[in-house]
């Protein structure tokens, strides 16, 4: 009976391994208070609620099962972000978020923005570097998120720095051709995990002389009569590399002009870069099949309109071109050709 009902109002002690010591207690007579006095006083009870006892010496919460209620959701959240390992798992790992006041709801939409930030802040990191000399971090960012006084005294250093700086051309190209390549780096070897490009491909990105990436963001940041800026510098940048790692000929660096056209059509990255890269591998492909079918050239730029910007015209003569060849194949048992996505594909010769 008494072992119930320590179960019952101690549900966590024999995890503590302490069911023996408070039913001693109990059959020595000591009342309900002071068994939970020496349980809270107990090494055991301190090591499993870290947390419950705030800086200025008061129970952040009434009851125990309040404390493990509230972890309990904490780990919820980091299983759901795929940021629990079980295996470290410690009580002190929560301790943070309560002495912060951080409840798990607002753990969940810290989360969410940091995961965000590392999906999408590279710009933003690339021209505090570029522009300032700035090395910021995720962490950087996040906290300027969360904290806007933090965040207007990094806003307040880039202008100051950027103000009273000296930027010259040199400095300019040097840092964003070590960005860029840094960058064009990192998207190539997903791609090359995802099997869009070999892993020679990508390593011969990492193996390219700086000084000949320099000159080649030199050319690109000065084509046409004006200097780009750095967004339309790295895109115009990456998609060269890219073009040449993805094939021997090579693609070329879009114009200022469609670099321009794609970001204003919200064609990111991830957009971009697959469908470059199955470009680069079958563009003879495509430019042959729509020679044979229409007599009409379909280089790059058509590609550009065609499959990234939408444009009618472009499409409506790849998609003519492409019936006309699979009329034609099904006739003579010629070669197909089909696009799934951005992908083009051939089927194969069909049998008589």
């Amino acid at each position: 009976m008494i072992l119930d009902d320590i179960r019952s109002l101690f549900p966590w002690a024999e995890e503590l391994g302490m069911t023996d010591f408070i039913a001693n207690l109990v059959i020595e007579g000591a009342t309900s208070y002071e068994v939970v006095a020496q349980v809270r006083a107990s090494e055991q009870y301190k090591r499993m609620f870290p947390g419950m006892i705030g800086d200025d010496g008061t129970r952040r919460f009434e009851y125990e099962a309040d404390y493990l209620e509230q972890v309990s959701s904490y780990r919820t959240v980091l299983q759901q972000a795929g940021l629990y390992n079980p295996d470290v798992e410690s009580p002190l790992d929560y301790v943070g978020f309560m002495k912060s006041g951080i409840a798990p709801d607002e753990l969940r939409e810290r989360i969410s923005v940091y995961q965000q930030i590392e999906i999408g802040s590279q710009e933003l990191k690339d021209q505090f570097y570029i522009y300032a000399g700035m090395e910021i971090t995720n962490d950087d960012l996040f906290e300027a998120v969360v904290n806007p006084e933090f965040g207007q005294e990094l806003q307040d250093e880039f202008d100051r720095t950027v103000a009273t700086g000296d930027l010259d051309y040199e400095t300019y190209i040097s840092r964003a051709t070590e960005r860029g390549l840094a960058n064009v780096s990192d998207l190539l070897q997903g791609m090359s995990d995802d099997g869009m490009v070999s892993n020679e491909a990508a390593q011969s990105i990492r193996n390219l002389d700086p000084t000949f990436a320099r000159e080649v963001m030199g050319v690109i940041a000065n084509q046409g009569t004006s200097t780009l800026g750095y967004d339309a510098l790295s895109y115009a940048f990456q998609y060269a590399l890219l073009g040449s790692a993805a094939t021997e000929q090579g693609l070329t660096a879009p114009s200022a002009e469609m670099v321009e056209r794609l970001r204003a059509a919200g064609v990111d990255r991830a957009k971009a870069m697959p469908a470059y890269g199955a470009y680069a591998n079958t563009q003879n492909l495509v430019s042959g099949m729509v020679q044979r079918a229409t007599g009409e050239e379909f280089g790059q730029e058509e590609f550009e309109e065609a499959v990234l910007l939408g444009d009618a015209g472009s499409v409506d003569l790849l998609r003519r071109a492409r019936g006309l060849e699979q009329a034609y194949a099904r006739r003579s048992g010629g070669f197909s050709t089909n696009q799934q996505g951005s992908r083009f594909t051939q089927t194969g010769r069909t049998r008589y």
